[in-house]
């Protein structure tokens, strides 16, 4: 092991100590506490970076919106400075574009500088206890933590307390096309559909995509229909070689070989020739 794994390794593992000690939450969160609130102009308020892309539930966005003309904004925003009179949304950012939404002027927040790895981490730790969170900004929030500070999935799933595999199954996600992604960001397309037809050729995905919506295919429904689908396409070169030899029409049907011939002659002669 070289020297820079090595103190990779040794990183990770006091990262791990850290969080089996303390609830990293309260950590921030007691900091937060001490934090005095501001009223800041919602003009200098900033998408956040690296979810600025991520499109969130209209259906959600609709419903805060209309809770918000009615109660006003009650929790204060988190955000982290940026440059003169500058902030970036850290927590809130669904009540962040409703405000901006609704053309409210100004917002209370609760300013703390975060770095960028502690932003992360205190967004992920939300994350895990927020349903109605967008789980394209969870998976890019691992993704950016193992890539930008070599994170692994099996250090961010004992973080979470969470299997390797889960991780691995919500950061699969985001291989799927942007289309996709978004259909999953605004509420269309639920987390385990997503799940379920991650790793499709992008053609089969469409076609896959489309049967969900017309025929309001459950997970389990999906699940079925890819695995149907992964089963016949080691056929598939096979079947093509054995129409173009034949020439005919050839489908596999779970266990059976369905033969269309464009005549009654042609049938004869296929059962004469095998």
């Amino acid at each position: 092991m070289n020297k820079d794994n090595q103190i990779l390794k040794n990183n990770l593992s006091s990262l791990l100590k850290k969080f089996a000690k303390t609830n990293f939450i309260e950590k921030f969160d007691d900091g937060l506490q001490t934090t005095n609130t501001v009223n800041l102009l919602t003009e200098n308020i900033y998408d956040n970076r690296f979810f600025k892309n991520v499109i969130l539930d209209e259906k959600m966005l609709a419903k805060m919106e209309k809770d918000i003309s009615f109660h006003g904004l009650v929790t204060p925003l988190l955000v982290r400075p940026i440059g003169d009179n500058k902030y970036e949304i850290v927590a809130g950012r669904k009540r962040f574009i409703c405000a901006r939404n609704l053309n409210i002027k100004s917002v209370v927040c609760m300013v703390n500088n975060f770095s960028d790895e502690d932003m992360l981490l205190y967004m992920l730790f939300n994350a895990k206890d927020e349903t109605t969170k967008s789980v394209i900004e969870i998976a890019t929030i691992c993704e950016l933590l193992c890539k930008k500070f070599h994170y692994t999935q099996a250090t961010i799933a004992e973080l979470l307390d969470m299997s390797r595999s889960q991780i691995t199954n919500i950061m699969r996600i985001l291989q799927l096309p942007k289309r996709i992604q978004r259909e999953v960001s605004k509420g269309r397309l639920s987390y385990g559909h997503a799940r379920a037809i991650a790793g499709l050729s992008e053609d089969k995905i469409d076609d896959v995509v489309n049967l969900i919506y017309e025929k309001k295919l459950s997970v389990r429904d999906t699940e079925y229909l890819v695995n149907e689908l992964k089963n016949r396409q080691g056929y598939d070169y096979l079947i093509n070689n054995f129409e173009k030899r034949n020439n005919l029409k050839a489908k596999i049907n779970g266990k059976q070989l369905i033969l269309s011939f464009k005549t009654k002659k042609d049938i004869k002669k296929f059962i004469v020739k095998k």
